[in-house]
């Protein structure tokens, strides 16, 4: 029996199977990978996305927690630094005092010091939430009050000057005309006769109208008389359509010129008021808000003024508050300006301040300073007080200082005793000169360093000034920046990194502008990338932050930055200047300056770089310089040059001679480190709280450390 005998149909059967089995399989081969293609993501992809979505989201929440605990020991340690104050009695070798020769009471109390803190720590923990990574935290943050704080120092064109065009204008503010104890033509004509050209009449409050206070009546005894009259009116963050509906009647009645929006502690911090106030405060018996953010009261001061001016079309509407603006940040100040910004009465109370600002043209001076550096474009009207019975002379000093447009607070009422007898007050007020000439505050623009020639940028051989890490803020920095300021008339300045906490925030360029704008009129700057330039950028590139940054002021600065950060300069007919991206990689920063020192073999080289070798403070070393730069220069100095090599990223003063070369850490003015605790024999280091300071050489290479008050801590000469 034959088993392997197979039929012919049983092969035409299974060829055909086969044929049937590979058709089959390839169909489905093809629609399978069809399938496959429609899906984005494959099986688990997607959830391995949202597992990694959220360990960033607590990495960056980690991140935020961590900045909130650094600035906080940084807000608590420039608030004891200030005395806990705000300055208000002025300073004693930068320290705030607590009494003002006048025995005005400036002692620290609950309410400032919990205000100060809040506004020390939006600063300090902006800076470092910035270094977070990601978009989540920028998205985070955003939204909230942090991201709003007022962005200070704008162009010099856009800053807000004295009005001073045409002939002078004086005018006097008068609460009430009942307050006066006269009529409103009794006082129309005094005014008159005094030479008051115009007159702030109190209209209403915070959502009242008073009609039987301000009417057409009233103003016409002034216009009449050819007296402008200018409406005056407090206003509140809340019962912003109340307040609207009582602007527009005062505004409606013919002859009035404008009105000013007096805004003051309500729209700087408003508190919980007593319950037998609700009534007054809010009419609709609402509980008014404990607290308002500060979002919300700039929305709630630009919601105002917008409606104002919807309502009554081509007004007249200026704004009125504190006369130190720097002191009072909380209050939206940008807010009224845009929106309210007609003119800006700042209340100059000279009476009441000590120091500069508690002289009568002093006040203007510092006043006017304060609001440039805020960015605030209005014109300035400043307006001074008659309280404390000060003497004529000073007031009229005042109003020849103030520029056109000036006033003065308030109108002698005989029920107020504060400032003394009724019949003083008005003596004194008779006397005051309402019909001087304008005098227009001097506006002092730095003159901005421009490009000089290589080989001519030391203007002072003996004043070659070398600090860095500036990105600190408070009175010790501010008193560092004030003693380089007085070391010489034209300094050479060398920064070695860190200028701001965060390259990509321009809040912190604006501030280290702000801080430097007396030396950049004085001196040539160089600077070098420091690792914070490099923050909150996506591209990473600190060169471009610092070209960005500063280009347009001082544009010889973007000319150092167009090599990534690395450049030369000839100094002097024998010294160069090097400096060097740390940033980058050690290999491009290697060969620039080997191409550099072989083309100036014979010359002494000053080398800047921003991460030290050598730290003697607590902070550690980069591996380039140490192993990689220091060598360079070692062997250099081989062939008869003086070499110095200039750091700074450790926070402290510091020198240690490494190989024949001398390192310098000089970057003290932020966020003081200690120093290690084995300093080599002839090394020198100084940090700590008592570590702010900065080095002065001359182009011989010899060199002092000084501190804040110009004590010298350390001297030597490069060999």
């Amino acid at each position: 029996m034959n088993l392997f005998r197979t039929s012919k149909k049983g092969m035409i059967f299974n060829i055909f199977l086969v044929i049937i089995t590979v058709i089959v399989l390839t169909t489905a081969f093809v629609k399978l990978t069809n399938k496959f293609d429609n899906f984005e993501k494959v099986m688990g992809e997607h959830q391995l996305e949202q597992i990694l979505k959220i360990q960033k989201g607590e990495k960056s929440l980690a991140c935020i927690d961590i900045a909130a605990r650094i600035g906080m020991h940084e807000s608590l340690y420039n608030l004891q630094l200030a005395g806990g104050t705000s300055g208000d009695c002025g300073k004693y070798y930068g320290f705030n005092l607590w009494h003002d020769v006048d025995g005005k009471d400036c002692s620290p109390n609950d309410k400032g010091v919990e205000e100060g803190l809040k506004n020390e720590f939006k600063e300090s923990f902006k800076s470092y939430y910035d270094f977070c990574p990601g978009d989540f935290v920028r998205s985070f943050l955003t939204t909230t009050e942090i991201d709003s704080i007022q962005t200070q120092a704008q162009s010099e064109s856009q800053k807000s000057t004295l009005q001073c065009d045409g002939e002078a204008k004086f005018g006097a503010w008068i609460w009430t005309i009942a307050a006066t104890g006269k009529s409103a033509s009794e006082v129309a004509q005094e005014a008159k006769d005094l030479g008051i050209d115009f007159v702030l009449l109190k209209s209403g409050d915070s959502g009242s109208f008073w009609p039987e206070k301000f009417n057409q009546q009233i103003v016409d005894e002034f216009t009449s008389r050819g007296i402008d009259l200018y409406a005056w009116y407090w206003v509140v963050p809340w019962n912003i359509d109340a307040q609207v509906k009582s602007i527009k009647k005062t505004l409606e009645i013919k002859g009035v010129k404008g009105i000013i929006l007096d805004a003051e502690k309500d729209f700087k911090s408003p508190e919980k008021y007593k319950k037998e106030t609700v009534s007054k405060k809010f009419p609709n018996g609402k509980d008014p808000p404990e607290f308002l953010s500060f979002d919300e009261r700039a929305f709630r001061a630009q919601e105002l003024c917008t409606k104002i001016r919807q309502e009554v079309k081509g007004a007249f509407i200026g704004f009125s508050s504190y006369g130190l603006v720097s002191n009072h940040k909380s209050l939206p100040w940008k807010a009224f300006d845009e929106y309210c910004g007609d003119a800006h009465l700042p209340q100059v109370y000279w009476v009441y301040w000590g120091g500069k600002k508690g002289t009568p043209d002093g006040s203007v001076d510092v006043a006017l300073e304060q609001i440039k550096k805020m960015g605030l474009k209005a014109p300035v009207w400043p307006a001074q007080s008659s309280e404390k019975n000060p003497s004529a002379e000073d007031m009229n000093k005042f109003f020849e200082a103030a520029g056109n447009m000036a006033s003065i607070w308030y109108w002698p009422n005989p029920k107020y005793k504060k400032e003394g007898t009724y019949d003083d007050m008005v003596v004194q007020f008779k006397n005051v000169n309402f019909n001087g000439e304008c005098k227009e505050l001097e506006q002092t623009t730095p003159a901005v360093p421009v490009s000089i020639p290589q080989g001519s940028n030391v203007k002072d051989p003996s004043c070659l000034i070398l600090y860095g890490d500036s990105r600190g803020t408070g009175n010790a920095q501010t008193k560092v920046l004030d003693r380089i300021e007085k070391e010489c008339d034209s300094p050479t300045l060398f920064h070695a990194g860190d200028m701001v906490g965060t390259g990509g925030n321009k809040k912190h360029w604006d501030r280290f502008l702000l801080d430097h704008e007396t030396l950049f009129s004085k001196g040539y700057f160089y600077g070098t990338v420091g690792n914070h330039e490099t923050y909150g950028r996506t591209d990473k590139r600190g060169d471009l932050a610092i070209a960005e940054n500063m280009g347009e002021k001082l544009p010889y600065v973007a000319e150092q930055m167009k090599d990534k950060g690395n450049y030369m300069a000839e100094l002097t007919s024998d010294l160069i200047l090097v400096t060097l991206n740390n940033e980058l990689e050690c290999s491009v920063q290697i060969e620039f300056l080997e191409e550099k020192l072989a083309a100036n073999q014979n010359k002494n080289v000053m080398l800047m770089v921003h991460k030290p070798g050598f730290p003697l403070i607590q902070h550690g070393a980069h591996g380039c310089s140490k192993n990689k730069l220091n060598p360079l220069l070692a062997e250099h100095a081989t062939k008869g040059n003086k070499v110095l090599f200039i750091a700074a990223h450790t926070h402290g003063l510091s020198r240690i001679k490494v190989n024949g070369v001398i390192n310098l850490d000089v970057g003290a003015l932020t966020h003081p480190r200690k120093c290690k605790s084995n300093i080599p024999a002839g090394g020198f280091c100084k940090g700590g709280v008592g570590g702010y300071g900065f080095y002065r050489c001359n182009t011989n290479l010899e060199c002092v450390a000084k501190d804040a008050d110009g004590n010298i801590l350390d001297s030597f000469s490069a060999t």
